[in-house]
């Protein structure tokens, strides 16, 4: 079973465009990159997936964190 990569990356909504077109640049290395109402999707070239979902928050709470499943 392949193992997925989860990257919570806190946003204002109003941020959320912004992001992923600065982010769709950065990614340009990705074999595949979908972008959908709740995040990015990222496929490397090993095969594994990112998912990068973009989350409204408290300017002082500001979340990262990986899960491994």
């Amino acid at each position: 079973m392949e193992s997925l990569n989860v990257s919570v990356v806190p946003l204002r909504t109003s941020m959320a465009i912004q992001f992923r077109e600065k982010f769709a640049v950065m990614a340009s290395f990705f074999t595949q990159t979908q972008v959908c109402s709740e995040g990015i999707y990222l496929t490397t070239l090993q095969k594994n997936v990112h998912k990068i979902l973009l989350m409204q928050f408290n300017a002082q709470k500001r979340l990262s964190q990986d899960i491994n499943l």
